[in-house]
């Protein structure tokens, strides 16, 4: 699966890019997440952007994805600190 990013350029999907990202805005919040709860999610995201069956997503439906899966997790704050990222 291509990522589509903001200035239109294409990458591959990457899960490990996912499981930073979260985990720097949880430390930015002083909310550290455990490995487990990094992996849950990210795979959570994974498996969801999967089943929209598209050969890509933009930056925005991946953000938009792991704000919604944070959110329904229990980790608010985090969610808040990723999507002002």
């Amino acid at each position: 699966m291509k990522v589509r990013k903001k200035d239109g350029s294409f990458q591959e999907f990457n899960l490990e890019k996912i499981v930073r990202s979260i985990e720097a805005a949880s430390d930015e919040v002083g909310e550290p997440m455990t490995l487990s709860d990094l992996n849950n999610i990210s795979k959570e995201v994974e498996k969801k952007l999967k089943a929209l069956y598209k050969d890509e997503v933009s930056y925005a439906e991946i953000r938009d994805t792991i704000v919604n899966e944070l959110k329904s997790s229990g980790f608010s704050d985090v969610a808040k600190s990723y999507s002002d990222f």
